[in-house]
């Protein structure tokens, strides 16, 4: 049995006449192999009939160079390597690289027993060349990736195979990482899966705040789980008495580009209050991904806390448009949690910049103040 780890080396470079079992079922040979035969048992097994292809090596004596031949369009006994990868040494420019072929082969059955399923290999011959390049990454090494791209999905494919003085290389987790190539395929798989994950998020909040169908596909009434008041569509939904736990200030369409997502908790608006400094707004651009929100951006109002002796978020949002309304209604939410008794309160005691904006800024941070104080600017 061939299924533990210390047999990853016999899993992808088996040689020699050998025979072994092993429970994980994917593709894990590195050898270049052409099937030549296929056919299935009585019992249902599927079985593969393979032979190695060989190698192409510059003849320069004490050159190191070697490519992995093509898969020929030859699908039988008869089949041999007609080209590789690189048609002349790369250190050598004219000098043609040269085929090595081999003799080795391999049988695979497929099957499945009271245990579960597994692949039996046969092995028969011994390689006449050095290990080969693998081209795909063993199922662990996989897993290992994916937990790379989803820490951070916005990583190249370049940064991911370079890696940093923070960030190991996905090349060390395994050597088909080394090709750029499927480092890009692995990620876009991986970042395709997290676009999944999160429209299925989104659509279980939305339908917990605006209501669905239920588990018996009756339609469902909006929950107020997290303190959320139902009230008019367009309007902000008003949020009172609220505890530390975090809760989200939810606008109609929020999916639509007149849309947003406000997050504010109960600490960040006491800290808002109770700021001796004037609070900065940043929008920050690239935090989104410009495919799902090619006009969205996310802005951020922090204050600066001498407790912790650094700046910390008052109020977080995702807007998903760049007009004078969006900005608006992030200013009014701000304004709002600073709980000023009228316009000249305001006027006199607010702690908050507004130098550095843009003309969108500006526009919605004055409709904002005309709307809460009834003023006209």
């Amino acid at each position: 049995d061939a299924s533990s780890e210390e047999s990853a080396s016999l899993l992808r470079y088996p040689n020699g006449d050998l025979r072994y079992l092993c429970r994980e079922t994917s593709v894990q040979r590195a050898w270049p192999m052409v099937q030549i035969s296929r056919y299935t048992l009585t019992n249902g097994d599927r079985v593969q009939k393979l032979k190695c292809l060989g190698e192409f090596f510059c003849p320069v004596h004490g050159c190191t160079v070697v490519s992995r031949p093509k898969v020929p369009k030859e699908r039988s006994n008869k089949a041999i390597a007609e080209s590789c990868r690189l048609d002349f040494c790369p250190c050598h420019p004219t000098v043609q690289l040269v085929h090595r072929p081999c003799g080795a082969k391999m049988t695979i059955t497929k099957g499945s027993d009271e245990i579960g399923s597994y692949v039996e290999v046969e092995h028969f011959g011994d390689h006449s060349h050095g290990d080969s390049h693998p081209i795909r990454p063993v199922s662990a090494s996989r897993s290992m990736f994916e937990q790379v791209v989803r820490k951070d999905p916005q990583l190249s494919p370049t940064q991911l195979v370079v890696g940093s003085s923070s960030k190991e290389p996905v090349r060390n987790i395994d050597p088909a990482y080394k090709n750029i190539g499927r480092v890009r395929e692995h990620q876009r798989e991986v970042r395709k899966a997290l676009d999944n994950e999160l429209e299925k998020e989104v659509q279980r909040d939305l339908a917990d705040h605006q209501g669905g169908l239920d588990s018996n596909g009756n339609e469902s009434k909006p929950s107020n789980d997290h303190g959320i008041l139902d009230g008019k569509l367009g309007d902000i939904a008003a949020v009172e008495n609220q505890s530390n736990n975090p809760f989200l200030i939810l606008e109609e369409r929020s999916h639509n580009n007149d849309g947003g997502i406000v997050m504010q908790t109960a600490p960040m608006i006491q800290r808002l209050q109770l700021a001796d400094r004037a609070s900065e707004v940043d929008a920050i651009e690239g935090f989104l991904d410009d495919n799902r929100f090619p006009n969205g951006i996310v802005v951020v109002s922090s204050t600066y806390c001498s407790v912790m002796k650094k700046f910390t978020p008052t109020l977080v949002a995702i807007l998903y448009g760049r007009s004078s309304l969006h900005f608006c209604r992030f200013f009014k939410i701000l304004i709002n949690g600073m709980d000023y008794a009228d316009f000249q309160d305001f006027a006199r005691n607010y702690k908050g910049m507004i130098c550095d904006m843009s003309e969108a800024e500006r526009l919605g941070f004055e409709l904002a103040i005309t709307d809460l104080f009834d003023v006209a600017i």
